[in-house]
């Protein structure tokens, strides 16, 4: 399948020869004619952004051949956990730094520190902050392809009409004082039946952050759960503090609004004036607000008290290149260009988040609606003089269902904030033995 091009029954046969019966031959494959294997996961207008990405480069590099390979969220990640096992991964394949640390513990994907020192990977002009998002233990594993990061979301238009001042775009408030202001000055103010601020149960990355926060370390050296019982215990009873003073809504409203679609929810129909969430839907947010008018806007996420910073988790969706591949030195080429070529970050449009590359930023700007464009202003302000966002270590991202579900144990009154931290730990360590 040469330069991008793609039918239906090419990738179904990609989805089903998994063990690499479409590429065999190997002897006759020379670094005259790389071929390469490019695979994703997303939906429809995701795959035709990657196919025409593809496609342009198989026009400037006639030699390369390129084989797309692509799937669902869920399919995805199933057909890589049997590709890795059988050391037979796409050339170039994506990673978000939930997932990384596991593929790379399992000897997945290479160093592109040589690619970046060589300037075959151009990281020039890009903030430090993004390229660090895919370093694992220092070393360069991964290059984004867009970051996202937790942040609260704010009907601003509503909020003015209620009467709430809302703090400037570049400040946060400590947990203290953001609890505090919640109940004296938002929540007073908001109509019967409203809320304040949403449940932020359900969102894994305020957790990270939580975690990051607090200096605490996903496992120890022996590969045991390393997050102190006070530190969750703390995590939990915040959540619970707002929801008994009515300022958060109880259970039962959060599961119901979890389940709706887009456009019904609380957030969109003035049911909720903040909501917790990752900065890349706030843009998909302000598309489905119910009112004509309301405009929304994010800010960032409470601090520790006496804290310079928020700390929040850049949450990046990178890619890498496989251990196994034969072309490394194209492959390297290949991402190169994804990320930097104008054409091609036209075509991509900040799919998955923000690019990296200040100049791609600068030049998409401009075409970019108010809240789209502030996406850019906020995650490259989170990303500068943060700690660096490593990926979680191997086997905790598969836990994180675990920590919305002990939330919903003490909102439903079955267990105290200790009693939930105590069990989070013991599970937590259930599962790292079973996955070791």
């Amino acid at each position: 399948m040469k330069k991008g091009t793609c039918s239906v029954f090419a990738v179904l046969l990609l989805s089903v020869f998994v063990g690499g019966l479409l590429f065999a031959g190997g002897a006759t494959e020379t670094a005259a004619n790389p071929e390469l294997r490019i695979s994703w996961w997303g939906a429809t207008g995701r795959d035709e952004k990657y196919l025409s990405i593809i496609e342009e480069y198989g026009k400037l590099n006639p030699n390369v051949s390129l084989t797309p390979e692509y799937a669902g969220w869920a399919d995805y990640w199933g057909k890589m956990a049997t590709l890795v096992a059988a050391k037979n991964l796409p050339d170039v394949h994506q990673y978000t730094n939930n997932q990384l640390g596991e593929y790379f513990a399992k000897g997945a994907v290479v160093s592109l520190e040589s690619y970046v020192k060589s300037g075959v990977i151009d990281l020039k002009d890009w903030n430090q902050g993004m390229v660090d998002s895919g370093r694992i233990n220092g070393d360069l594993v991964a290059i984004t392809l867009g970051i996202t990061a937790p942040t609260m979301i704010i009907n601003m238009t509503w909020a003015k009409e209620l009467g709430i001042d809302i703090f400037a775009f570049n400040e946060s408030m400590s947990w203290k004082e953001f609890a505090n202001w919640l109940k004296t000055d938002v929540q007073p103010k908001m109509p019967a039946g409203t809320y304040a601020f949403g449940d932020y149960s359900k969102d894994e990355n305020y957790w990270w952050t939580w975690v990051r926060q607090n200096n605490a370390k996903w496992v120890d050296d022996k590969g045991n759960y390393a997050v102190p019982v006070a530190v969750i215990e703390e995590y939990y009873a915040y959540m619970e503090d707002l929801r008994k003073a009515g300022v958060a809504p109880p259970l039962a409203f959060t599961v119901e609004d979890n389940a709706k679609a887009r456009g019904d929810n609380a957030f969109n129909t003035r049911k909720m004036l903040i909501r917790p969430t990752n900065a890349n839907q706030a843009k998909l947010e302000q598309q489905f607000m119910k009112v004509k008018g309301d405009e929304v806007e994010m800010r960032r996420l409470p601090h520790r008290e006496g804290a310079s910073t928020s700390a929040e988790a850049l949450i990046t969706s990178a890619m890498t290149i496989a251990s196994n591949s034969k072309f490394k030195d194209e492959a390297a080429k290949f991402i190169n260009y994804f990320v930097n070529d104008p054409a091609a970050q036209k075509i991509y449009n900040g799919e998955i988040g923000v690019p990296g590359s200040i100049k791609v930023q600068e030049m998409l700007k401009p075409n970019l609606n108010k809240v789209a464009a502030q996406e850019i202003d906020y995650i490259n302000m989170i990303a500068t003089g943060a700690p660096p966002t490593e990926p979680k270590p191997a086997g905790i991202w598969a836990f994180d269902a675990e920590i919305q579900q002990m939330h919903q144990l003490v909102a439903s009154g079955q267990m105290t904030p200790r009693q939930a931290a105590e069990a989070t730990i013991e599970r937590a360590n259930k599962f790292l033995a079973s996955f070791k």
